[in-house]
């Protein structure tokens, strides 16, 4: 995904977000960075299972050892 269209998908999914009142601005944010999972940081995160394996959004298999199963 380019940068322009990871700023798009972005958009649109704020735009849902928050039309409708579903999500509302907070004066003091927070987040949670997790880290130590299967297809963290660049991978993009977990896109699907496929023989026990986490197959990420980047399309490559993690090395994990932990068992993916749905």
């Amino acid at each position: 995904m380019t940068p322009k269209e990871e700023r798009e998908c972005f958009d649109k999914i704020w735009q849902n977000l928050t039309s409708g009142q579903k999500v509302k601005p907070s004066a003091h944010p927070f987040g949670y960075v997790l880290d130590r999972q299967p297809c963290s940081g660049k991978k993009g995160g977990i896109s699907y299972c496929s023989g026990g394996k986490f197959v990420c959004v980047d399309g490559t298999i993690s090395k994990s050892k932990k068992i993916c199963g749905r």
